[in-house]
């Protein structure tokens, strides 16, 4: 039998996330936002993506956009990185290997 997952204790840990999106300020970025307050996370946003993370973060959203392809992010290739996801507006086959390029480097 499976063990019930106890929803107020996740929802508990959702909201005690610390959550910094690098986005622009645009309608994307701010759906984004709006959602992880919503949900009631700690949120940080910040654009263009700064060279070093703040303390204590526990998932990281990134815009994923042409120019930011370009860009050195020292704090990506760490072991101790949190979690990236990856915001890509639309299925453009470059950011989406350039997405999975990171993810493997």
């Amino acid at each position: 039998m499976k063990a019930r997952v106890d929803s107020s204790s996740l929802l508990r840990r959702l909201r005690s996330l610390n959550v910094v999106v690098f986005h622009p300020e645009d309608q994307d970025g701010q759906e984004v936002i709006g959602q992880l307050h919503r949900i009631g996370c700690r949120v940080q946003a910040f654009w263009p993506p700064l060279d070093k993370l703040p303390a204590d973060v526990d998932v990281v959203f990134l815009a994923v956009r042409p120019e930011v392809l370009s860009i050195d992010l020292p704090w990506l290739h760490r072991e101790s990185t949190p979690p990236v996801i990856a915001v890509v507006t639309y299925e453009n086959p470059v950011l989406v290997e350039a997405v999975l390029a990171r993810k493997d480097s």
